[in-house]
């Protein structure tokens, strides 16, 4: 088979299946399976969302002891140098 032909026959099975497939996702279950893609990407939207929210949340609360044992130390050493 030459490069031309591998080709044409690459183009022709793409095509194949892009039919294929576009009349699957246009039929009952094909539009069944997209709803239920969409419900599984909206989820998991929704809880990503809500981890992060919790994680930034932590880091903050981090942030802020950091802060205070900062401050501590800084004020326990002006104290010790008095």
């Amino acid at each position: 088979m030459t490069e031309n032909q591998k080709f044409i026959a690459g183009i022709a099975i793409g095509a194949a299946a892009g039919a294929a497939l576009g009349i699957f996702l246009s039929s009952d279950k094909g539009k069944e399976l997209i709803a239920q893609i969409k419900d599984i990407a909206s989820d998991t939207s929704e809880e990503l969302k809500s981890k992060l929210t919790g994680w930034e949340k932590d880091m903050k609360d981090w942030v802020q002891r950091g802060k205070s044992f900062v401050s501590d130390l800084s004020d326990s050493a002006a104290e010790t140098l008095s």
